[in-house]
């Protein structure tokens, strides 16, 4: 099982030529997976940086993962860890 929810805003154009837009978002995802013993919970928090309309896409993304282990033929949560994800898209 696995649940995801995502919510983002597109704040309004506020740079003096409006040659770029934000656009902040959360996302929350939960699993319950057969492989792994206990159930997770993970939170990503992010904005999106559109430039010149929708052409080009810089986005800035922080994300807190889990850490499997084994123990005795089952896999547990051993701790959360932070993961860094930069992106640049651009749209021909």
């Amino acid at each position: 099982n696995l649940i995801y929810s995502q919510v983002g805003y597109m704040l309004p154009k506020f740079n003096i030529n409006q040659q770029y837009r934000l656009m902040p978002y959360v996302a929350y995802t939960f699993k319950d997976l057969q492989a792994v013993d206990e159930a997770s919970h993970q939170i990503d928090i992010g904005t999106n940086v559109l430039l010149n309309g929708h052409n080009a896409k810089i986005s800035a993304q922080y994300s807190r993962r889990p850490l499997y282990f084994e123990r005795d033929q089952s896999f547990l949560i051993g701790d959360y860890k932070g993961e860094l994800i930069i992106q640049f898209h651009l749209f021909l």
